[in-house]
């Protein structure tokens, strides 16, 4: 009986690409050998796959940078070999890639060539893809109405081939979009089909299912139903904390926080705000951050504690230098955000004039 090592080339890379890259040790290496092996042996349609798949592997391990790079490579090489049945799926990768960095013109560009080859393939599944990741940077861009169409598109075709994978991702794109345009009845209705789909799927669907949670906790949210919020949201925050989601679990420990301000739970408000505080700092989530801060800060005002009011507005302005700094251009506080601000300066210009003249000030 021969060893894992021993078996095809091909056989290999087929195993590999089976891995959960997060979770595995060594993965890049891997990659990498299995790359120089398809070299040695002359083979490009293998070279180009595990170019494609040590890209996946530094991405998602962390070196996002580097993955971009990678995929870049292995798009230059699939076109230089005429590797036609891999340049949809090149494009998407390198698409991906930007998208994550932020580079959304080039991540359209990207998918927009991925439509054209998967196209010239006839492959439907290239084409909804390509769709869906149109729709993400329209909605990425704030265009929710032309995302939504770009999704609608994908959904077609995902349906047509029976992809029940592809139909939950764009059910919760569906959601997420609706959300965002206040359209909350077909927000639940995309949900509702995107849950469907997950009790049909095999496959590992839990952050996907955080997600679809999370989202039922936004939509209750903004239609006044706290409690059925607070429900989803907690359920949310549990799947995205045993699977170490820092991005997810702060976003839903932020929501959890704007919860129970609603609620009139003053107190559990501000330990979930602190908490979402804490994690944002400890993974770098400036976004998140700026959110943070701006609630602990308003919270502390209107509960009359000024001094830890201050500290919160003076971390969001740190914030906002930071990413001043690393963009590059200003980022701007909303007129609200501003008018808070004032407030609170107000305010605590006026406790240091209490205590001043030995007037105490009682707090919440």
């Amino acid at each position: 009986m021969s060893s894992p090592d021993e078996a095809p080339l091909e056989q290999r890379i087929a195993t590999f690409i089976q891995l959960n890259y997060a979770l595995e040790p060594e993965v890049v290496t891997r990659a990498n050998a299995l790359l120089n092996e398809a070299r040695a042996l002359g083979q490009p349609a293998l070279v180009g796959q595990m170019l494609l798949e040590r890209a996946s592997a530094m991405f998602e391990n962390g070196s996002r940078q580097q993955a971009l790079e990678s995929a870049r490579e292995a798009q230059r090489y699939i076109a230089a070999n005429h590797l036609d049945t891999l340049r949809a799926q090149a494009q998407d990768r390198l698409a991906m890639y930007c998208y994550d960095m932020a580079e959304y013109l080039r991540a359209l560009d990207a998918w927009l060539k991925c439509l054209e080859y998967a196209s010239e393939q006839n492959d439907t599944y290239w084409c909804a893809r390509a769709y869906i990741g149109v729709g993400k940077v329209y909605d990425a861009l704030n265009d929710y109405s032309t995302a939504r169409y770009f999704h609608g598109v994908a959904l077609q075709l995902a349906e047509k081939q029976g992809n029940r994978r592809q139909v939950c991702q764009i059910q919760i794109n569906l959601a997420s979009v609706a959300y965002k345009l206040h359209d909350y009845d077909r927000a639940l209705e995309a949900l509702n089909s995107a849950s469907e789909c997950m009790e049909q799927l095999d496959m590992e669907t839990d952050i996907w299912q955080a997600e679809v949670v999370s989202y039922y906790g936004l939509v209750y949210f903004e239609r006044g139903e706290y409690q059925q919020a607070e429900h989803y949201l907690n359920q949310a925050h549990q799947i995205y904390r045993s699977h170490g989601n820092r991005w997810g679990e702060t976003q839903v420990l932020l929501n959890l926080g704007r919860t129970y301000r609603k609620l009139g739970r003053t107190e559990e408000a501000l330990e979930y705000l602190l908490n979402a505080d804490r994690l944002a700092q400890l993974a770098n989530l400036s976004p998140l951050m700026l959110q943070t801060e701006e609630l602990l800060s308003q919270t502390y005002l209107e509960t009359g504690r000024y001094r830890e009011a201050l500290i919160h507005h003076k971390r969001l302005h740190e914030v906002l230098a930071r990413l001043n700094r690393s963009q590059g251009s200003p980022v701007r506080l909303s007129k609200t955000t501003a008018n808070r601000l004032k407030e609170l300066e107000h305010q605590l210009d006026l406790e240091r004039i209490r205590i001043r003249c030995g007037i105490g000030i009682a707090r919440a």
